[in-house]
């Protein structure tokens, strides 16, 4: 399966429901099953971004209090990597999305569906661009996988 790193806290917030892009300086031609990375690095803008509304609030609600709780280095989630827009065509967003991600002209609106966070996040080593991972492989006790978004917040 594709996989895509994300760095925290957007990773986890594009696997609650609440993030519906990840915007990019490069486009894909890639359209199918993708699982969500977060990745290892966790700044100090982003940790206190973590601590700020909304997205504290977004965050508490799912359980993490701490910035320091967020899974990194770890497959959180699965989605359908169902577009790559161009910033400039997307048209009208909500202040909401807007806030969470870089839509300045020249860069590139990824938009998932059927996003799945994962009941328990999987070690793996992130890369950049697009990389494999093999789900396939995970042991039966890893089953079952998924939170319902409606059991999430």
């Amino acid at each position: 399966m594709k996989a895509l790193s994300i760095r925290q806290p957007w990773a986890t917030l594009l696997c609650l429901g609440i993030k519906r892009y990840e915007t990019r300086t490069w486009r894909t031609d890639y359209r199918g099953p993708i699982a969500l990375h977060a990745g290892a690095v966790f700044d100090a803008t982003a940790r206190r971004l973590c601590l700020d509304a909304p997205v504290a609030d977004w965050l508490r609600k799912a359980g993490y209090f701490n910035p320091r709780a967020l899974p990194r280095g770890q497959i959180i989630g699965t989605a359908i990597l169902a577009d790559c827009i161009p910033t400039e065509k997307l048209g009208s967003l909500s202040d909401k999305q807007k806030r969470l991600g870089d839509f300045s002209h020249g860069r590139f609106a990824w938009r998932f569906t059927d996003i799945k966070r994962l009941k328990r996040p999987l070690p793996a080593k992130g890369q950049l661009s697009l990389f494999n991972v093999e789900l396939d492989a995970l042991p039966e006790k890893a089953w079952p996988l998924f939170v319902s978004l409606r059991d999430g917040i």
